[in-house]
């Protein structure tokens, strides 16, 4: 979304500048120093804007985008016929105060639907940037229950092997050992078997003293 946000925002600038530019020509008398220099930012921001619009467009195929796009060339190309007409006019020395007023309306109109456009380009923007904001917090949300129920099972499993494992193994260690005791101290039954139904070590050692 960032480089989007940057293009629309750097167009809408050029768009001030280039505007600035052709005011500055129109209302200065003519012959003044300045003339060119204004001349060459309002030429080289009217391009800008144009080639970051493009850009913009250019960086999603989301299907909202052509008719909008439509839309900013349209009154794009008319605010630059507008403007553009008077500005050449002025630097050949023509006198326009006969049009100023009238041009400078429609030229305004155009340019203020210009703006509209990128306003409403940045605001889809911002509410798909919203959205995706949300659906991220909403995963990491979800993954943060799923951590908790994983840690909760494991305590449960864990408590379950603490109260159900050590007993198993205590009970045949205890046979065995007062088996011991018994027969050490001469009263034991050498024929008395301990029962332990267990493939492992501890039914291993069970079954060799069993015999």
């Amino acid at each position: 979304f960032l480089p989007q946000f940057n293009y629309l925002l750097q167009a809408d600038r050029d768009l001030y500048q280039a505007q600035i530019a052709e005011r500055s020509i129109l209302f200065l008398p003519a012959g003044d120093s300045n003339l060119k220099n204004y001349e060459k930012q309002f030429n080289e921001n009217i391009q800008q804007a144009w080639d970051r619009t493009q850009k913009f467009f250019s960086l999603s195929t989301d299907a909202r985008w052509p008719r909008y796009q439509r839309e900013f060339e349209n009154h794009y190309r008319r605010w630059v016929e507008l403007a553009g007409t008077q500005v050449r006019a002025k630097l050949a020395g023509q006198d326009i105060s006969a049009t100023l007023s009238r041009t400078s309306d429609e030229s305004e109109t155009a340019f203020q639907a210009m703006r509209g456009v990128l306003d409403q380009l940045t605001e889809l923007r911002e509410q798909d940037a919203r959205a995706f904001t949300d659906t991220i917090d909403a995963q990491a949300r979800a993954a943060n229950r799923n951590l908790m129920l994983i840690l909760v099972a494991g305590l449960i499993v864990g408590g379950l092997f603490v109260m159900i494992v050590p007993p198993m193994l205590a009970k045949p260690v205890s046979s065995i050992r007062e088996r011991i005791m018994d027969i050490s101290e001469g009263n034991g039954d050498l024929t008395a078997r301990i029962t332990l139904d267990q493939r492992d070590e501890l039914g291993e050692l069970v079954t060799h003293f069993n015999r």
